[in-house]
């Protein structure tokens, strides 16, 4: 993610996205989850220093989770999306912005304070054309119910203004993963997939995000679980 309050960095930036336009991408996908280990602990820099003291009179406080410094941050980030959107609206294609959040649910602050990833913002904003739930903190004594009310959450948050879909993390980082699931539950992994996706199909999801990074990372049984129900009982639309 990086600072946002340079101008140099912000052209930057947007320079790669101008590229990407150039090249014909249709998609932009924007992973708040895989981020370096950036926070708004790490924008203690002069310009939003200096914009902190001029709107609110004082110095910026020394908690970097601080509610209204993690706001004030989430305005830099929330800059750089809009100014993304309108880089796409203005290429004359359709060139779709997703962006993934994590610990999404239950709805709250707790994104402005770990990545500054003001999404209600942005879907209110029409920014997005689809947000990725990274992850809900389910209930280990309720996964299933738990996770349903969670994503069902997000999504009466959204209120159709964008597409949501629903994770089938293979990984564990930060918890909530399928491993998580399978300790919870004793379910094998395509046992718990098969749930995951029906899950987002009654949730009236527009699909999964899955975390194809690793080689074999869904084994052999999960993928062919996830074929059959993609091509039979889940089978969601393609987008134009």
């Amino acid at each position: 993610i990086l600072t946002k309050a340079f101008d140099e960095v912000v052209a930057h930036k947007l320079a790669l996205v101008d590229e990407l336009i150039e090249r014909g991408t249709e998609v932009l996908f924007i992973d708040f989850f895989r981020n370096g280990g950036w926070s708004p602990a790490y924008e203690y820099v002069e310009p939003v220093g200096a914009e902190y003291r001029r709107q609110h009179g004082v110095e910026p406080p020394l908690d970097p989770t601080d509610p209204v410094w993690c706001r004030h941050v989430a305005t830099y980030v929330t800059r750089f999306m809009r100014a993304v959107r309108q880089r796409f609206d203005a290429s004359g294609r359709r060139i779709e912005l997703w962006a993934g959040i994590p610990d999404i649910a239950p709805v709250g602050d707790q994104n402005l304070r770990s990545v500054a990833a003001d999404w209600q913002q942005w879907v209110a904003d029409g920014l997005l054309d689809a947000l990725v739930i990274n992850y809900v903190r389910w209930d280990a004594k309720d996964p299933w119910n738990s996770t349903r009310a969670l994503c069902g959450e997000v999504k009466r948050v959204v209120d159709g203004r964008c597409r949501v879909l629903c994770p089938v993390r293979a990984y564990d980082y930060g918890g909530y993963g399928m491993p998580s699931y399978q300790q919870a539950t004793e379910l094998s992994q395509d046992q718990i997939t098969t749930k995951l996706m029906r899950l987002a199909w009654d949730s009236g999801a527009a699909g999964v995000s899955l975390e194809c990074v690793d080689y074999n990372n869904y084994q052999p049984a999960t993928r062919q679980a996830m074929k059959a129900l993609a091509e039979g009982e889940c089978r969601w639309a393609k987008t134009d």
